[in-house]
C-alpha cells in the first residue's frame, strides 16, 4: 500500500466482461475483478442533460487508484461514497509511477 492510499476516501468494485467456455459453449459473463478497491473520485466536467427521449444526466469524471491495478477501457466501476453507489464506465487509463488515473463516464436516467 502506498502513502497515497491514505487519500483514497472511496471504494470501488470493478467488473469486466470475459469469455468463459462452459460445456463447450463460449459465453460472455460479467466477472468481479476487484472488490472494495480503495480509490478517489474526482468530479470532471459538470453534468449535462441529454436531449433524448428520456432525459439522462451524463457525467465525465476521473478516478484514481494505486499503481498496479488492472483497469481496462469498458470496465464497469461501482464506486461507493457517502453511503451511496455510483455506476461508471472506465475510459482509457493513464499510468504514472505511483498511481493510475482513469477517465470515467456515468449516466443516470432522470
Amino acid at each position: 500500500m502506498s502513502a497515497l492510499n491514505r487519500f483514497r476516501k472511496h471504494v470501488c468494485d470493478v467488473y469486466r466482461i470475459e469469455s468463459q467456455v462452459i460445456n463447450g459453449t463460449t459465453k460472455h459473463a460479467e466477472v468481479l475483478k476487484y472488490s472494495s478497491l480503495p480509490c478517489h473520485l474526482s468530479q470532471g466536467k459538470l453534468p449535462a442533460v441529454s436531449n433524448g427521449e428520456t432525459p439522462a444526466i451524463e457525467t465525465s469524471d476521473k478516478v484514481f487508484f494505486d499503481a498496479g491495478v488492472d483497469i481496462l477501457p469498458g470496465d464497469k466501476l461501482i464506486i461507493k461514497l457517502n453511503g451511496s453507489k455510483h455506476k461508471y464506465t472506465a475510459g482509457k487509463p493513464f499510468y504514472y509511477s505511483r498511481h493510475i488515473e482513469v477517465a470515467i463516464t456515468g449516466s443516470e436516467k432522470a
